[in-house]
């Protein structure tokens, strides 16, 4: 299920990619209007989804939440990218937290986790500085590649384990 949402959200990205390189061929501005309240509201939906996929299989961040929010509601990468970074934080923070309150440290290994934190914080400026950086079509590619690339990899350990 999980590969087969991956593929779909790196579909809808490519074709979201292809739509805006026309209406850049054509000079055609983009649609930057306020969204109506019931797509405000409507991201309620798709949001328990992505709070139950990321608590059960940590799958959420770039693969689902950053299609959501180019498409639902209308961000451009750069801004969709940062978003999801924060709605990240608060998911991941708050599972977290579930996972070692409810199952303590069966479920969760501090010393792996801890490596990982420190690794990633020069990442994480890294590509902050990155992002703010490069244009908005090669920060779309870049995050189409890894949302392809991804959905391959699970399709490839699916196929690989079965």
């Amino acid at each position: 299920f999980i590969a087969i949402v991956i593929c779909a959200s790196g579909a809808l990205m490519i074709a979201k990619a292809i739509r805006q390189r026309r209406r850049d061929l054509a000079g055609t501005p983009a649609d930057v209007s306020v969204l109506p309240m019931w797509r405000k509201i409507g991201a309620i939906v798709p949001g328990f989804g992505i709070g139950v996929l990321l608590a059960t299989t940590s799958t959420g961040g770039a693969v689902i939440v950053i299609p959501l929010l180019v498409f639902w509601f209308r961000l451009s990468m750069a801004t969709s990218v940062g978003t999801s970074i924060f709605i990240s934080l608060v998911l991941n923070l708050t599972a977290g937290g579930t996972y070692l309150l409810s199952a303590g440290l069966e479920q969760v290994d501090l010393a792996a986790a801890l490596w990982m934190w420190g690794g990633s914080l020069v990442g994480v400026r890294a590509g902050s500085r990155l992002s703010t950086r490069i244009s908005d079509a090669a920060l779309s590619l870049a995050v189409v590649v890894l949302i392809i690339g991804s959905a391959f990899a699970m399709i490839a350990k699916i196929i690989h384990m079965g």
